[in-house]
């Protein structure tokens, strides 16, 4: 009986078959960042940044990481991948990208998702990889090779993450966008970069945030508090968000401004329907917050504070109130409202042609500040 047995499992083993769809590590080309322009000709140019493995004189001990720049100029994403097969010893492989930086011109005139088809259709695609607008060339970015003593591709890496971590960019991969440019009720907003020139070297700065309508960047980009206003109204708050704003305007430079951060922040967003089919939007904000610098001093008073309280609510609702003209002037529904529509008002959402509506709908804010601690000193 047992010998049986033993012959049923043996002819099972045999017949098993081997892993068929193994790509050993030791055969691919890794990529941890790449960036696509619009050629003049109207083509895609793909600029891969492949990581290596450079030796030094006394072996393993020595040995450090370094770019290899591959490019390629196709009609698609995949034709370029074709292209850049044929220039790597090894396989291409792009599970392990963490960022994708597309070129202003190319954002500006063709959609993503036919750019972006490979990415969703590909099971090793990397789905949590960054994407981001870079001003101008995007190739011109990533082969900088390197950003001080940091490859390219970290550096980006690691500006975008403190950038989302202090409410500047929305945290968007390539899988959470994929919704998004498909949804006719919401649009996008992406980090936007750009290459500075600092002495003889150079950096990268994040400009703002680029505002795009459907799939198509619009040109439109929020900088400086926008940003951070906008994430606060969308509900999007992550560790930090901070405001320094001028409140005695007639004082000695030192002592105009105050440092803010937002410590806890509660949005209620109210859509409003007129005659049927006419759409009006107000918010109200309420934030509690810190004030971590106020050089003219007096926070032990509670006159003072009051003061400050009336004087950041009106400066923070003004400048809440010019972030909301900015997107509708891009015709960016960052908000999601049409998304609100066609999940609470179906009816009235099958009226409206959204894209013509959404700049003109009456937009509101209000933003009630209230400061709640002043660090260790009054």
């Amino acid at each position: 009986m047992n010998k049986k047995i033993f012959y049923v499992l043996l002819s099972s083993v045999l017949a098993l078959t081997g892993c068929w769809d193994q790509q050993p590590l030791k055969n691919a080309r890794l990529v941890f960042a790449a960036s696509f322009d619009l050629t003049d000709d109207n083509k895609i140019l793909t600029t891969a940044v492949v990581r290596s493995l450079r030796g030094g004189s006394r072996g393993t001990q020595n040995i450090e990481a370094a770019n290899v720049f591959v490019t390629a100029k196709g009609n698609t994403l995949r034709d370029t991948r074709i292209a850049m097969d044929r220039k790597l010893s090894g396989e291409f492989s792009p599970n392990k990208n963490r960022i994708l930086v597309i070129g202003e011109d190319l954002a500006l005139r063709r959609d993503l998702y036919p750019l972006f088809d490979i990415l969703y259709r590909d099971p090793r695609s990397s789905l949590g990889a960054k994407v981001i607008i870079g001003q101008g060339r995007a190739d011109d970015i990533v082969k900088m090779n390197m950003v001080g003593q940091v490859l390219v591709g970290e550096e980006i890496f690691k500006l975008i993450h403190s950038a989302e971590e202090n409410s500047l960019v929305p945290v968007e991969t390539v899988q959470s966008i994929c919704t998004k440019i498909f949804d006719p009720g919401q649009d996008l907003m992406l980090p936007y970069i750009k290459k500075i020139a600092k002495g003889d070297e150079f950096d990268i700065d994040i400009v703002g945030d680029a505002l795009f309508h459907k799939q198509k960047f619009t040109g439109h980009v929020l900088k400086g508090d926008d940003p951070t206003l906008l994430l606060l109204l969308n509900d999007k708050q992550r560790k930090f968000a901070r405001f320094s704003i001028k409140v005695n305007p007639k004082d000695p430079v030192g002592e105009r401004y105050i440092t803010i951060q937002v410590k806890k922040s509660k949005v209620d967003r109210n859509i409003h329907i007129h005659n049927g089919h006419e759409v009006s939007v107000d918010f109200n904000l309420d934030f509690e917050v810190i004030a971590i610098e106020y050089p003219k001093d007096k926070l032990y008073d509670p006159k003072e504070i009051t003061k400050l309280n009336k004087k950041l609510s009106k400066s923070l609702t003004e400048c809440t109130n010019h972030v909301i003209k900015q997107i509708q002037d891009a015709n960016s529904d960052v908000l999601a409202l049409g998304r609100d529509l066609i999940s609470f008002h179906p009816d009235v959402w099958k009226q409206l042609d959204w894209d013509k509506e959404f700049p003109n709908i009456p937009i509101k804010a209000k933003v009630n500040v209230t400061i709640i601690d002043t660090g260790i000193i009054k």
